[in-house]
């Protein structure tokens, strides 16, 4: 196996990073979770989470998601989110605006866009229930 030195220097991958986002933050989180709740024009999902930064920093949250639009049904959901443009862990924490689709009658997918302010968030999850819907609303994060 070849000998790897580090030169200080910023590799190939590094440099494109940086020339498609601008300067290389921190890095982006991840965060796997579990929800579960009901939906019937309005729509209530609670849970918990994890979540892990590339830089090393970890926290266990509390989730809450309340939304409304064209919507029935009530599932469990287990998956996992990605963040982006986090510096610190202590910027997830707080309110998103969500737009999201669900679907299940027995195995149910649950997809989410989510934004708070410059950070992002996409969830994907699947799950048990029966359900079927579109939603506009909000995700909050806090710590546990």
């Amino acid at each position: 196996m070849p000998e790897v030195t580090d030169t200080g220097q910023p590799n190939q991958a590094e440099i494109e990073f940086n020339e498609q986002f601008g300067e290389k933050k921190l890095g982006t989180c991840s965060m796997t979770y579990k929800m579960k709740g009901f939906s019937l024009a309005y729509k209530q999902y609670d849970g918990t989470g994890e979540i892990t930064c590339r830089n090393g920093q970890k926290a266990a949250v509390k989730l809450s998601s309340k939304s409304i639009g064209f919507t029935i049904g009530y599932s469990v959901i287990e998956g996992e989110g990605h963040f982006t443009d986090v510096k610190y862990i202590s910027e997830i924490f707080g309110d998103y605006i969500s737009l999201g689709n669900h679907f299940g009658i027995k195995n149910s997918v649950d997809r989410q866009v989510l934004t708070r302010g410059e950070i992002s968030l996409v969830l994907m999850g699947k799950g048990k229930g029966f359900d079927i819907g579109f939603t506009i609303g909000d995700l909050s994060i806090k710590p546990r």
